[in-house]
């Protein structure tokens, strides 16, 4: 169970940090392993294995909750205000 909660924590984090808030460009990292979904990934990974827990918690409620509110925002606007 530990793992697979690191796996989807890597996944979110990962997707949030480079695809939507677009972090690397900002802060002109633009260059691997902070732009390559597959190397940070990785990094990622090794450092919530780390870890306690208690981060790990913290960071999977966070990214899931990050990544699933514009979605979540989408779907009501497509529900009640139908074009």
């Amino acid at each position: 169970m530990l793992l697979l909660k690191i796996v989807i924590a890597t996944l979110f984090f990962v997707f949030y940090i480079i695809d939507m808030a677009r972090l690397p460009e900002k802060l002109k990292v633009n260059y691997k392993p902070f732009n390559c979904n597959m190397c940070l990934s990785v990094y990622i990974a090794i450092a919530l294995y780390l870890l306690p827990v208690v981060v790990l918690n913290c960071v999977l409620v966070a990214f899931v909750a990050g990544v699933s509110a514009p979605l979540f925002r989408n779907l009501m606007n497509n529900i009640f205000f139908k074009k």
